[in-house]
């Protein structure tokens, strides 16, 4: 009797582990509000901005109602800056003489600022997470029950492509913060997105070796003495 050949280690479970841990890291980057966030601007305010929205919070002491916070999305975000920013330069077209209030509209016009493309691309790396975590645990599901799957488009196909956009865009969402230099630094949200895309990478290559129908060796089964 002929010798088979080794068959490759099993890292079955492995790519389970990881792609849970990536799906888990990339769900909780896309509903955190905490991607650019500043626990005390100069306005003595606690910002934070991710894909699905924003948050500000004020405290105003324990004898004032303490911490008080306002959530809303990016795109009601942008609208009240901007009608805030409209507002500001009316008045300062009302006082052409007057100095200061020209500097507080220079001023405003840096400190309320916030790119055209920052909420498209919010959504673009909200859906893209989203894609790829569900396309991963969706994979994951098939490996860990030792199915093996031939469909026209696999999970672990979504899944990459999900990956790939989520990290371009990502990033592009990251660079076009909102408001003057400073004003927020990437936090726990962007760290779990990064995270969540390398790892997800990494475990959707291996889940799709795993997914694929394994070839029978012909030439071992031809040559086996027992077919005889």
């Amino acid at each position: 009797m002929t010798d088979r050949a080794k068959k490759p280690p099993d890292n079955r479970w492995l790519a389970v582990i990881l792609a849970i841990a990536a799906a888990g890291a990339l769900g909780y980057a896309a509903f955190s509000k905490q991607w650019l966030y500043n626990p005390r601007t100069v306005g003595h305010e606690e910002v934070g901005f991710g894909p699905l929205g924003s948050s500000t919070c004020i405290d105003h002491g324990e004898d004032a109602g303490g911490k008080q916070c306002i959530k809303m999305t990016l795109g009601e975000h942008a609208a009240l800056w901007k009608r805030e920013l409209a507002e500001i330069r009316e008045n300062a077209k009302r006082s052409p003489g007057d100095l200061q209030v020209q500097a507080f509209a220079a001023q405003a016009a840096e400190q309320l600022r916030m790119p055209g493309a920052f909420v498209p691309f919010a959504w673009i790396t909200l859906i893209a997470c989203a894609i790829a975590a569900f396309s991963l645990l969706v994979a994951a599901g098939f490996v860990a029950a030792a199915r093996h799957i031939q469909w026209p488009i696999m999970p672990t196909t979504t899944a990459i492509l999900g990956l790939a956009v989520a990290l371009i865009a990502g990033c592009v969402f990251v660079a076009l913060k909102p408001g003057p230099a400073g004003y927020v630094g990437v936090n726990n949200g962007f760290f779990a997105y990064g995270g969540g895309t390398i790892v997800g990478i990494a475990a959707a290559l291996m889940l799709n070796k795993l997914l694929r129908p394994r070839d029978e060796d012909m030439l071992a089964e031809a040559m086996d003495p027992e077919h005889y």
